[in-house]
């Protein structure tokens, strides 16, 4: 099975990101930031969803250089997406 994260190149920002235009360079780093987390629920299919010291380190560094870091984060609970439909809580 390959991986997403096996070709180094998409650890890192383009070369030429300082040469990009802003929105490119935004388009470029969410990418980056949702094939990281695709990484990360594919290494914890059926199991919980759990973050290594390379995931914190690569979204601290992301934070560093992106300051719309947060709006790629869409990793949730399954609980939180599963629970108004399961009759837990009201609707």
């Amino acid at each position: 099975m390959s991986s997403l994260l096996s070709d180094v190149s998409l650890l890192r920002p383009p070369h030429d990101a300082s040469r990009l235009r802003p929105f490119a360079r935004d388009l470029q780093l969410e990418i980056l930031a949702l094939r990281q987390q695709l990484q990360i629920l594919e290494q914890s299919r059926g199991r919980r969803l759990r973050l290594t010291r390379f995931d914190r380190l690569f979204w601290v560094g992301l934070s560093q250089v992106w300051p719309q870091w947060r709006a790629a984060l869409v990793i949730v609970k399954p609980e939180t997406v599963i629970a108004p439909y399961s009759g837990h809580m009201p609707r």
